[in-house]
């Protein structure tokens, strides 16, 4: 049985508790949108658009140290052929 983090099984019956499997995938935005459109589940809204961009922001580079941590230096591995 399929647990998932939430402590539902997706893929059980949540009316006779049985095992259900997935017989097959919508993918196509047509046959989704007339499917919903069918069980009054989509809306069509007037002006779809994405939300505004937020500004960016400049942020000043830091200057990168190198680190001192006292690590042997490691060869490259050499293959043979």
């Amino acid at each position: 049985m399929f647990l998932s983090v939430w402590e539902v099984a997706p893929l059980t019956c949540p009316q006779y508790a049985g095992e259900m499997r997935i017989i097959s995938f919508i993918y196509k935005k047509t046959v989704i949108k007339k499917l919903l459109t069918h069980l009054n589940l989509y809306e069509e809204k007037a002006n779809q658009r994405a939300p505004p961009m937020s500004e960016m922001k400049y942020i000043e580079p830091v200057e990168l140290v190198p680190c001192e941590d006292e690590r042997p230096e490691y060869e490259e591995a050499v293959f043979e052929r």
